[in-house]
């Protein structure tokens, strides 16, 4: 457990810094391991049991990457090619950076995909205002925030990259 947690701390500080937080690794790793340690106490003190807290968790976190799941989908199907070597340039002057560094369909796809999610979602601790319907006693928010993300992407305008072509299909 001590190795899984040293990796996955290790991959957290990786992230942040590939997110543009520009602190030494040690120190990304650090920061991520005190706010994990923040968290699993304050989870601990509050929790009345684990299993409870640790659905709830598992049924957040899937609605979270579901909405990500419908865009990387949709990306997918429209057969989207991507230039290996510009992957790797996260510069502004880079062929994916976008605007400001975020591919604003995709970003705002995902945001509402997760608020719609969150909405069907009821957990231990949070319940959205529609987790009372069927959709949310059946546990499918993760499925709306699939479908709503996805079809919000297909419908926003295509990001344009700068790799002086576009191999992806067209729908």
């Amino acid at each position: 457990m001590v190795l899984i947690n040293a990796m996955s701390l290790y991959s957290a500080g990786f992230t942040a810094q590939t997110l543009g937080f520009t602190v030494p690794r040690t120190w990304a790793v650090g920061l991520n391991a005190a706010i994990s340690l923040f968290l699993g106490s304050l989870l601990m003190m509050s929790a009345t049991g684990f299993l409870d807290s640790f659905v709830s968790f598992l049924a957040l976190l899937s609605v979270t990457f579901s909405a990500w799941v419908g865009v990387f989908a949709v990306d997918l199907l429209r057969g989207r090619a991507y230039d290996p070597a510009a992957l790797l340039d996260t510069t502004p002057a880079g062929a994916y950076w976008y605007t400001g560094g975020f591919c604003v369909p995709a970003v705002a796809a995902w945001g509402t995909g997760l608020v719609t999610g969150l909405l069907f979602t009821g957990v231990e601790w949070f319940a959205g205002p529609l987790s009372t319907t069927w959709i949310g006693h059946q546990g499918l928010g993760w499925a709306v925030t699939i479908t709503v993300s996805a079809t919000l992407y297909a419908i926003l305008p295509r990001p344009a990259d700068r790799t002086g072509g576009d191999r992806s299909l067209h729908f």
